[in-house]
């Protein structure tokens, strides 16, 4: 079995200032209120199919038991939509990665400083993007 992947608290990094507020996302006033005063439960389910894909799919639900949006992340890197709740239409792709194997960009030397794990192990790579409001998301965890 595949070991679940490291994890590190996803806050922005403190001199990123060309991160899209939630309003450039895409997200109104009153449900950017509503969210804040939620209890979001993320329920996670990883396996592994028959061809040997590493699946991730998580299910939030809100306060009250309100199903939100359920991702389902196929760790081969293909290109997949995704229609989310709150982000509208998106594509996004995740794998498997060493986090020196990340390929060179703007991001690359703030996703790959700072894990515990000194031996390198493989970490769960995804990238989205959303065309519509003009964004895009890297995340290593």
């Amino acid at each position: 079995m595949v070991p679940p992947p490291s994890a590190r608290p996803l806050l922005p990094h403190p001199t990123r200032a060309n991160l899209p507020s939630p309003l450039q996302q895409g997200v109104g006033w009153l449900t950017r209120k509503i969210i804040r005063m939620s209890t979001i439960t993320l329920t996670i389910n990883e396996y592994i199919d028959d061809s040997k894909h590493t699946h991730i799919d998580i299910a939030q639900t809100v306060t009250g038991g309100i199903s939100g949006t359920t991702e389902k992340r196929t760790l081969d890197w293909q290109l997949r939509t995704h229609k989310d709740g709150i982000f509208g239409e998106c594509k996004g792709r995740s794998r498997w990665i060493k986090v020196e194997d990340l390929e060179e960009g703007p991001d690359k030397e703030w996703l790959s400083k700072g894990w515990l794990d000194e031996d390198g192990g493989d970490h769960v790579q995804s990238w989205v993007e959303n065309e519509v409001n003009g964004w895009t998301a890297e995340q290593v965890s």
